[in-house]
C-alpha cells in the first residue's frame, strides 16, 4: 500500500485573523534626538493616521512602549479591538490601499505630514561621519506572547561621504572612544553682530578603559571648513561649568586634500590653549563666533566642509605634537529648523 501523506504542517500562528492584534512600529532614527518626546510625538501621529486612512477603531490607542539610545529605535504599539481590522492595517501601510491611493502607509508616514524622516550620520570606525538611513518597520503580534504574525519595513536613502585626510598634522592617532572625551551640538545665539555656535565637551574616563588616550589632556580642537570662509570667525569663547566666559582667538592653516576626487583646498580652524584634563573637561562649553555679516558663511552649515551633509568634523588633541589626538564630528539642526519641518523640533 502506498504510504501515509506526511501530516501537514503546523502553522506558527493560526491562519484565524483574531489572534494578530497588537501592531507596533519600530524606528530605528539617526536624523533626530531618541527621546521620550519623540517617542511621544510619533505615537500621537501614529494615531491620527490611523484614524485618517481607514478611521481604524483601537482597543487601545498608540502609546510609546520602548526607547534605546544605543540602537537608535523608540516603539510605539496599539492593541487592536480584532485580528481582521488589524491584519487590514498593516496590510495597508505596508503596501498601501484605496485609502491611500496606492502609496504604502509607510511612505505616507515617513514624509513631511508626519516622521519627516531622513537619513542621518553616525561615526565610522576612524570617528568619520558616515550615512546612516532611518528605518521604520511596521509589525503585528499576538497580544498574548508578543510572537510575530506579519512585518514589513521602509528605510531612507544614503549617499556616500566622501573621505578626506584630515586631521592633516602628525599625531598618535586613536579612535574617539579610547579618549575620554566628546562633544555634543548644545545651542545658537546671536549676539553684537556674531552668531554663536556652541559645543559642550563631555570627559568620562570609565569609557576609555586602558587605551593609552585615556589620560590625553585637551590643549586644541581642529575644525575642518571650507576655505572661503577663513575670514567668517571672530574668534571663541570657553566657559567651565559654573565659571566665567573668557573669549579667545583662532588661527588658521590650509591644506591641499588629495584624497578628494578632484583634489581641494580646505581651511583648518584651531581653538587652541584649551588648557583641559579629564578632571577639569566635563561640561565646558566651547563657542565659535561667526560673523553675522557674511552671508555665505554666517552659519555653522556653510562654515564647516559639507557642514549641511556630514555635520561638523573636528578633531581632539593633546598638548604634545607627537600626543594623542581624535577625530569625530557634531550633527544638529544648528538653529535653522525649518517650521515645516515639524518632527526636527524635537
Amino acid at each position: 500500500p502506498p504510504p501515509f501523506p506526511p501530516p501537514p504542517s503546523t502553522p506558527l500562528v493560526p491562519s484565524f485573523p483574531r489572534y494578530c492584534t497588537y501592531v507596533c512600529f519600530t524606528w530605528q532614527r539617526y536624523d533626530g534626538p531618541v527621546n521620550a518626546a519623540s517617542c511621544a510625538l510619533m505615537a500621537s501621529y501614529l494615531n491620527d493616521f490611523s484614524k485618517r486612512y481607514g478611521n481604524y477603531s483601537l482597543l487601545d490607542s498608540f502609546a510609546c512602549k520602548t526607547l534605546s539610545t544605543v540602537n537608535n529605535t523608540m516603539v510605539a504599539c496599539a492593541n487592536f479591538t480584532w485580528g481582521l481590522p488589524a491584519e487590514r492595517f498593516v496590510n495597508m501601510t505596508k503596501m498601501g490601499d484605496n485609502t491611500t491611493g496606492g502609496s504604502s502607509g509607510l511612505q505616507i508616514l515617513a514624509g513631511r505630514t508626519y516622521l519627516n524622516m531622513s537619513s542621518g550620520l553616525r561615526p565610522d570606525a576612524s570617528g568619520s561621519p558616515s550615512c546612516a538611513p532611518s528605518v521604520l518597520t511596521v509589525s503585528s503580534h499576538r497580544p498574548d506572547n508578543r510572537q510575530l504574525c506579519d512585518t514589513g519595513n521602509y528605510s531612507t536613502t544614503c549617499k556616500a561621504i566622501p573621505p578626506t585626510n584630515f586631521p592633516y598634522c602628525a599625531c598618535d592617532r586613536a579612535e574617539p572612544s579610547q579618549t575620554p572625551y566628546s562633544m555634543l551640538y548644545t545651542r545658537k545665539y546671536s549676539q553684537s553682530g556674531r552668531n554663536f555656535y556652541c559645543f559642550t565637551i563631555r570627559a568620562d574616563p570609565s569609557e576609555c578603559g586602558k587605551s593609552k588616550c585615556c589620560s590625553m589632556n585637551l590643549a586644541k580642537v581642529e575644525w575642518l571648513v571650507n576655505n572661503q570662509c577663513s575670514r567668517s570667525v571672530f574668534g571663541f569663547t570657553l566657559k567651565p561649568q559654573g565659571g566665567r566666559t573668557t573669549s579667545k582667538a583662532v588661527s588658521w592653516s590650509r591644506y591641499n586634500d588629495t584624497s578628494l576626487k578632484p583634489a581641494q583646498t580646505l581651511a583648518v580652524l584651531k581653538t587652541n590653549n584649551l588648557g583641559l584634563s579629564p578632571s577639569t573637561a566635563n561640561g565646558v562649553e566651547l563657542c565659535l563666533a561667526l560673523q553675522a555679516d557674511i552671508p555665505q558663511c554666517n552659519t555653522l552649515a556653510q562654515l564647516c566642509y559639507n557642514g549641511a551633509s556630514s555635520g561638523c568634523r573636528f578633531a581632539m588633541f593633546e598638548q604634545s605634537t607627537t600626543g594623542c589626538c581624535a577625530k569625530s564630528f557634531v550633527n544638529g539642526a544648528f538653529g535653522a529648523i525649518s517650521s515645516k519641518r515639524r518632527f526636527s523640533n524635537l
